[in-house]
Formats: C-alpha cells, structure tokens, sequence
C-alpha cells in the first residue's frame, strides 16, 4: 500500500494551475509542487494541510488530498479470486496470515492450498498442469523457497520456461534466479534453482546487462548464539511477472522466497505496506526483487529453538534494484578467501 497525493487530481478536476491553488489556500506554491510531483521530501504544516483539505472539501472534492492505494502490482488482485500457495509446515502460516488480512482490503478472495513435500512422484505431472492452469487463470501467490515448497519450484521453473525439479546444466541455465547452499528437502531431491556449496544467499542474473550479483546471507550455527548476541544477515527474493505462461488473462503471479521464515514474513509486510523496488510490470516480462537486512540475535541461554530470538534491524532493510553494494560471486569468493588469511 502506498500514500497517494491527490493535489493534481484536484488541480484538473478544478482546472487550476499551481499560482492558482496557491493563491486560493494560501499554501506556498513551492510546497504545492512537491505535493504534485513527489520528487523530494517534503513537510506539511498544520494549516497548509487544513487549508487544502478544507478548499477541496468546498469544491466538492471529497477523496481528501491524500489516498492509501495499493501498490501497481497488487492492482489486478482487486475484486478477484487469489490462489495462495505455501509449504505445509508452520513457519509460511504467518505469511498466509499477513496475505489473508491484507486480501480482506482489497475484497479479493484468497484460497490456499498448502502442500507436503512429500507428493507422490505420479502426481507431479498433476500438479505441474494443475500449477500452470492457476497462474494462467488466477491471481497467484507462492510462499516459501523450494527447499521445500513444491509449488514455488514449479512457479518459478515455468515462468523462465525450465522444467521443475531437472537440475540438468542446461535447464539450470534458464533460470536467473538461484538459491545457493540449499538442498531440496522434498521428495524429488533434485531442483532448476536449488545449488548446494558453502556459499549461502541468492545469484541473480540480470537481464539487461547478464551480469550475476550475489546477495549474501548469513547461516550461523545454533551454538553461536549461546553465550553472546550475534548480528548477521538475511534475504528473501521476490518475482513478479504480469500475465505469466502467455496467458492474456489480467492477473500476475507473484512468488516470495526468503532465504528464512522471517525473510519471508519480512518480504510479504513490506511488498504490502513498504517500497520494493518493482517497475511498472511489463506484460509476461517477471522481475525479480530482493530485500535484504541485518538482524541481531540475542543469546540463547536455555535449552530450545533459536528461532524467533532474532531481531531485524530496521535501518538496513534494503531493496534491490539498484544493486549497488551488492558482490558479484567471484568477488564473494576472493573477500571470503582474505577473510581466512
């Protein structure tokens, strides 16, 4: 959801230039321009926002100056049916709920299917059909990575036309998004963007330049955290593509993969209430996002879960693109090799 500013909104609708506005409320013409064009920060005093309110009101402008909309990318899912798609165990239920609140505002009907690693192997071309037919049919959701979710494996595969669950070079090649020091946990053990190794993160593949960034994340074993607090990072990747598989249908599959359970959760609230750092979608072209951050994990001084003892920090909350600051894996290699000298 985003904030939108109605002044130019008002200034057509009124046939009003902004010496006019200005002059009519009597708010300075340079914070009337900032309004219009939202290009740089600005601050609304008290009575400059009273004047506008109250100038619209008496023209019969009664949206208000300002407006809380969804995000460009969310717009095909109001009013609609939606098809959310999670692993079956716990930790993506919080992300089914977060989805569930935030589809209740825009009416839009959500039916979720959580599905068990542990699918048997004649049901695969089943469920591939049956995944292709949703995305082309209805708005979809894909939580989870596919470590473990067989749906996500399945989004993501048929979106850059490869084959789900064939780790084969030249069906991995198809795929530019990849999940690094992974190994799938479902049935079929075998993954088109599952890599296994010791580097752990995310390897993007640009499409306009075919450069490869890295975006690191941080696996720091349970015991590290039992006599001190840790910080490391986290990622979740994120792809968006309007009317997938040539489908001329108006909806957009969206798939949100963190690295972690609250990576995802994370990805979700701000996909919802953030600025992710998503274009205008361009008709059956997917993009793919990354949030990234830093957390700080306080000690675990008893027996039990580390999980959930984990805060995220929330000045590093980062997205991408821009993919500045973000290593190539070759440089990620080289830092990791100085790093042990």
């Amino acid at each position: 959801m985003k904030v939108v500013c109605l002044i130019q909104e008002l200034m057509n609708e009124l046939d009003l230039d902004a010496p006019d506005l200005a002059r009519e409320t009597r708010v300075d013409q340079r914070t009337i321009d900032k309004l219009r064009f939202d290009t740089s920060d600005w601050r609304l005093s008290r009575k400059a926002l009273y004047n506008l309110t109250l100038f619209a009101h008496s023209k019969g402008f009664t949206k208000g100056i300002f407006e809380v909309r969804p995000l460009p990318f969310w717009q095909s899912f109001e009013g609609q049916d939606v098809i959310v798609h999670r692993e079956y165990r716990s930790w993506d239920a919080k992300g089914e709920v977060q989805l569930r609140e935030f589809f209740s505002k825009l009416n839009s009907k959500p039916l979720v299917e959580a599905l068990s690693g542990d699918t048997l192997a004649q049901e695969k071309e089943w469920l591939i059909e049956k995944i292709s037919t949703q995305m082309r049919n209805y708005n979809c959701v894909f939580i989870g990575s596919p470590k473990c979710s067989l749906a996500t494996e399945i989004a993501l595969s048929l979106i850059w036309g490869a084959e789900p669950f064939d780790s084969s070079p030249s069906n991995v090649a198809k795929v530019p998004l990849h999940f690094l020091g992974m190994q799938p946990e479902h049935r079929y053990r075998a993954s088109a963007m599952i890599e296994g190794g010791n580097q752990t993160g995310f390897r993007i593949k640009l499409s306009k330049t075919g450069q490869s960034i890295f975006v690191p994340v941080d696996r720091l074993p349970t015991e590290s955290y039992l006599r001190s607090s840790k910080e490391g990072c986290d990622a979740s990747a994120v792809v968006v593509c309007s009317q997938p598989l040539e489908t001329s249908n108006p909806v957009t599959t969206i798939v949100i993969s963190g690295y972690t359970g609250l990576a995802t959760s994370l990805a979700i609230d701000t996909l919802i209430y953030g600025d992710p750092s998503i274009e205008v979608l361009e008709v059956g072209r997917p993009q793919i996002a990354a949030l990234r951050f830093k957390y700080k994990k306080r000690p675990l001084r008893q027996e039990g879960t580390s999980d959930g003892l984990r805060k995220p920090i929330e000045a590093t909350f980062k997205w991408g693109p821009p993919w500045e600051n973000v290593v190539t894996p070759a440089d990620a290699i080289a830092l990791e090799a100085l790093s042990k000298r």
